[in-house]
């Protein structure tokens, strides 16, 4: 006796099986809302200060993503309890509940001035041009001992 499951049976079993790999490799990707960034920086209890006017919301969900695909990243550089180098990754890392994120000591030039993240300018338009993204890809896929595609495969 031959025996073939139902169309619908089988859609539910695939999806099923699915949701289970999902929650068993815990990556469920979640979308980075302006919201949330919104609210960190208004709200948040960082232990670092700023030392730019704004952060670009594109530039923040390219990191948010990296981060929640547990990929490693340069350390941020910090003098005196201000982010000297680092900003969207600091502020990505706090969203997505990255750890890995280092800090290294830096100096202070003349030219930084420190802002208050409720003051911070969060910027919908990207800061950065296609070929600027495509080096970064390069440059964290090589970090992480991937190949560009490799990354971008883990990040989608």
């Amino acid at each position: 006796m031959h025996f073939t499951l139902n169309p619908i049976i089988n859609l539910l079993l695939s999806v099923t099986l699915r949701i289970i790999l999902i929650l068993k490799f815990d990556k469920i990707k979640m979308a980075l809302s302006k919201e949330a960034v919104i609210d960190l920086l208004q709200n948040g209890d960082m232990d670092l200060e700023p030392t730019q006017e704004g952060l670009c919301f594109p530039i923040l969900e390219r990191l948010y993503n990296k981060m929640i695909s547990n990929l490693s990243f340069p350390d941020i550089q910090v003098c005196d309890g201000l982010i000297i180098n680092g900003h969207h990754r600091y502020i990505a890392s706090i969203l997505s509940k990255y750890e890995k994120l280092g800090r290294v000591p830096s100096i202070k030039s003349s030219a930084k001035k420190q802002f208050e993240w409720k003051s911070l300018i969060l910027d919908e338009q990207d800061w950065d041009k296609p070929e600027e993204i495509e080096r970064f890809i390069g440059a964290d896929a090589l970090y992480n001992n991937l190949t560009p595609l490799q990354l971008i495969e883990i990040i989608e």
